[in-house]
């Protein structure tokens, strides 16, 4: 018996080993690469008793075809589309703007990059972050807050009893996470599983993330102006906005006490929409069939899908 696991890389398939199998279900070890895959497998077949046999690990590339090679052979195929990690950045012009990389920490296999502009969109739809950076004792500390991204600078606010501010220091390294709609597919709405049933389960998602350095602001001047340019961008496309001023401005001065801003420089940008690009023509339609009757989150991500297919067929016929 073997079982599979799918990715925005391939699927493998391995000996159903149980710790092996309880493990990479999990993921909790990273799982996704072939040498991360391959360095699970030996170690974990190896406690349980179990000899690796490289060879039959069996592949299923993009297509859903097999490919009986041995993770590492498949790692030495690959060459240099291999998924790798990056120098840092170069230094950028003066005035220059971030741009999303694909050559970063983020894993963005070519298929599922996107360029500055989608990522921008992305970030204006979510219209809010997970902001992360590492507290005083090493350990990373993260808050999900509403955020606006104006030129190289994402602007959000947080609560003054949270302490996650506090080990903010001037020009700490910081990640604001955006995402966007995500949705398990099943490999039932593939027609490939009526084809061959060489089909596993995956994950579709997009996701933005956003590198630099972190400021915390605690001046009222610059918090007034951070809260009236959030609230605006919320509130200008309603019928009756509400806009700061509306507040008693006392009362609003208690409440920007009450708070403090967080400035994030953005020194790089990294960005993916993982949604079925490397299947067929059929099998994304039977996906976009399967998530249009579920939730808000699986109807976005059939919507994203469906648009992406049209944009796909117009690029084909011209």
């Amino acid at each position: 018996m073997s079982t599979a696991f799918g990715s925005d890389r391939g699927s493998l398939l391995v000996p159903a080993h149980s710790a092996v199998l309880d493990i990479l279900r999990f993921r909790g070890r990273g799982v996704g690469r072939v040498a991360d895959v391959e360095a699970t497998v030996s170690d974990l077949t190896t406690q349980a008793g179990a000899k690796v046999a490289y060879p039959e690990v069996e592949y299923l590339d993009d297509s859903g075809a097999a490919v009986s090679r041995s993770p590492r052979s498949r790692a030495r195929a690959a060459g240099s589309a291999a998924p790798r990690r990056s120098s840092p950045p170069a230094e950028k012009p003066p005035g220059s703007q971030p741009g999303v990389r694909e050559d970063g920490d983020m894993y963005i296999p070519r298929f599922t990059a996107i360029d500055d502009d989608q990522a921008r969109a992305l970030v204006e739809s979510a219209g809010s972050a997970e902001l992360v950076t590492v507290g005083d004792d090493g350990f990373p500390l993260a808050t999900r807050l509403p955020v606006l991204w104006q030129g190289d600078r994402l602007i959000c606010h947080l609560a003054i009893a949270n302490p996650h501010w506090r080990s903010i220091r001037p020009g700490s390294p910081a990640l604001a996470v955006v995402t966007g709609p995500e949705a398990y597919v099943s490999p039932g709405w593939y027609a490939a599983k009526a084809e061959h049933g060489r089909v596993v389960p995956t994950w579709n998602y997009s996701a933005v993330h956003l590198i630099g350095r972190a400021t915390v602001h605690r001046d009222a001047a610059w918090l007034r102006e951070a809260v009236t340019a959030l609230t605006d961008r919320h509130e200008g496309l309603r019928p009756e906005p509400w806009a700061v001023t509306d507040a008693p401005e006392a009362f609003v001065d208690q409440q920007l006490r009450a708070i403090v801003g967080v400035e994030l420089v953005v020194e790089r940008v990294e960005g993916k929409a993982k949604r079925s690009q490397n299947r067929s023509e059929a099998d994304r339609l039977g996906v976009i069939a399967g998530l249009a009757g579920g939730s808000s989150s699986e109807q976005a991500m059939a919507a994203q899908m469906r648009a992406d297919l049209a944009t796909d067929t117009a690029a084909a016929d011209r």
